[in-house]
């Protein structure tokens, strides 16, 4: 007898244990299922559990408790843009309402500009010297007078950096103009990206200047802005071509 009731108590026992693995695993595969992403909403929620534990006396199992700590992660979906707008261009003291058409380039941007005044060509790049390599230019439809250059001209170096880009650009520029000189930072686009500066400038007749600006283009290449100019028209077409930067995008 003595040995029938040592035997139940051991199979009471290892059923007891086998209980407890039983819990044990079922409750290891909820956790490690509680860590979840809300696809809609693109928020995780993260589980934290405290350790399982067992009372070797009395056979109890500990259930552990769970903290769920939401984070956030970021999808990058930008808005699409409306295909026209109004600029407000500030001149001589005043307001000017311009309407204004979106740009896509296959460079990889957008930009909105006046399209009653300026048109867009695809030309060979002023600082490659492979004539395959393209930029976008967007200069006056109507002739400026005594036939000053005006226009800008947007490119991209996919592979180069701001730094290099720079260099590149000032020994190009260095070689064209008289003057050449580093100039203040400033914000270009929606974003108000930060641009390096060159100012450049050919003393004559003429007068022609050069401003350019170069920003990273968010991967490991540059953009290029380079503005050309004369004082015959400086006021009303820098003022023109500043307020069109001001929506330029990367895309």
């Amino acid at each position: 007898m003595r040995n029938f009731s040592m035997n139940k108590k051991l199979r009471r026992l290892k059923l007891l244990s086998l209980s407890s693995i039983i819990a044990l695993v079922v409750l290891l595969t909820l956790t490690a299922c509680a860590d979840t992403t809300n696809t809609t909403t693109g928020t995780t929620t993260m589980s934290t559990t405290t350790a399982t534990t067992t009372n070797a006396s009395t056979g109890a199992t500990t259930v552990p408790t769970t903290t769920t700590v939401p984070t956030t992660t970021t999808t990058g979906t930008m808005q699409p843009r409306p295909k026209e707008t109004t600029l407000v261009l500030k001149l001589e003291g005043g307001e000017e309402p311009i309407k204004a058409m979106l740009f896509e380039s296959d460079l990889g941007y957008s930009m909105y500009y006046d399209n009653q005044l300026y048109k867009i060509s695809r030309v060979p790049s002023s600082f490659e010297e492979n004539p395959t390599i393209t930029a976008d230019r967007f200069e006056p439809k109507i002739a400026v007078p005594n036939d000053s250059n005006a226009y800008i001209e947007i490119g991209h170096f996919p592979s180069v950096n701001t730094d290099n880009a720079i260099t590149k650009i000032q020994q190009v520029m260095t070689a064209k103009y008289q003057t050449v000189n580093r100039g203040n930072e400033i914000g270009i686009g929606v974003d108000k990206t930060t641009a390096a500066v060159i100012e450049a400038n050919n003393v004559g007749i003429k007068s022609e200047l050069a401003h350019l600006a170069v920003i990273s283009d968010g991967k490991n290449g540059s953009y290029y802005f380079y503005h050309v100019y004369t004082m015959i028209v400086a006021e009303g077409h820098r003022a023109r071509i500043n307020q069109m930067l001001d929506t330029f995008r990367i895309e």
